[in-house]
């Protein structure tokens, strides 16, 4: 079994999580970022609104830190991996934050894993443009829908987009929304059904941070 990271098949785009009732959310996922917390645990959320995730101010009331409420809007860097483990085979991405430069987003380069307890939010790990970054560490998502077992890179496209897909967390579970103290999480180990449209801004794009 060998996992290979495929360069020309990476690309830069943001991730929409589905309404029920078809429309589109507007801006794509954001991320908590409360600037005075107590412990960086309260940084880093994935917040999936009813269809108008942003950047700016919103009352997301995390624990006991209410001083900044800020999202900050996420785009992603898709590293595209490819395994060949012959019962389980598939194209999977790696999810890193990728902002312009100029925008000085906190979270640039942070990588999308779960929790514990399975929530979905940004970390700050290796960074791949360092000589020893270990690919075998790479955190994996993979992305199935109706038609599509895997999503393959030859369904996108630069400014294309790929709708009505699921996402799988490295550990296997599907990826829901669940909404708990008015704050719509992503979670997958519980939660409602939920189902994803991938924005493609740039295809073909290698490791940025190099």
């Amino acid at each position: 079994m060998a996992i290979t990271y495929k360069p020309d098949y990476s690309f830069i785009g943001t991730l929409h999580w589905q309404r029920p009732d078809g429309r589109e959310s507007v801006h794509g996922l954001s991320a908590t970022l409360v600037e005075n917390a107590v412990t960086a645990v309260n940084n880093g959320w994935i917040y999936a609104s009813v269809g108008d995730s942003y950047s700016g101010t919103e009352e997301i009331g995390l624990g006991m830190d209410h001083s900044s409420r800020r999202l900050v809007g996420l785009t992603f860097w898709f590293g595209c991996y490819y395994d060949d483990d012959e019962n389980d085979f598939g194209y999977r991405y790696e999810l890193r934050v990728c902002d312009q430069p100029g925008r000085r987003n906190p979270f640039q380069a942070y990588t999308l894993d779960v929790s514990r307890n399975g929530y979905l939010a940004v970390y700050e790990g290796q960074m791949p443009a360092d000589e020893r970054y270990d690919e075998s560490r790479a955190v994996l998502w993979r992305f199935t829908g109706p038609v599509l077992f895997d999503l393959s890179p030859g369904e996108l496209e630069a400014n294309g987009q790929v709708k009505d897909v699921a996402l799988l967390s490295p550990k296997g579970g599907k990826v829901r929304r669940l909404v708990e103290d008015y704050f719509p999480y992503l979670n997958d180990a519980g939660g409602d059904d939920a189902l994803f449209t991938i924005k493609v801004k740039e295809y073909g794009v290698p490791r940025p941070w190099h």
